[in-house]
């Protein structure tokens, strides 16, 4: 399969994608007002491409609050943090583990619990 997110965050007068995709934009929202910088919300456009089919269990909800998060992180020279992640993405939806850098039996409702198992299996399809 090759399905994939291309998420960009870019700064702007007037948004206007970013209304479209609640979760990234709330996402965008709770992360500014996190780190400080809540009177930049309104600054902000999100534009989010993705092949992976909506509503069939292939974490593509996951995917673009990833982006989001990897855009914002780039935007103010943070660093990933993994706790920061759990929480502000159990904020807003149930979420799949593909957050995890290796394979994670994850409490994807409250993010209370993780576990890491290894790194992901490396296969190929004929």
């Amino acid at each position: 399969m090759n399905l994939f997110t291309t998420v960009k965050v870019m700064e702007c007068k007037h948004p206007v994608h970013r209304f479209k995709y609640k979760k990234s934009s709330a996402l965008l929202e709770n992360l500014l007002k996190r780190w400080g910088y809540g009177d930049l919300c309104d600054s902000f456009d999100i534009d989010i491409r993705s092949s992976i089919p909506v509503g069939k269990g292939f974490a593509g909800s996951t995917a673009d609050l990833c982006g989001v998060y990897i855009s914002l992180l780039k935007l103010f020279n943070r660093k990933y943090d993994i706790a920061e992640v759990i929480e502000e993405f159990i904020k807003i939806e149930p979420t799949d583990s593909i957050i995890f850098r290796e394979m994670t039996l994850f409490d994807y409702k409250e993010g209370k619990n993780h576990e890491q198992l290894g790194p992901y299996m490396k296969f190929y399809i004929l």
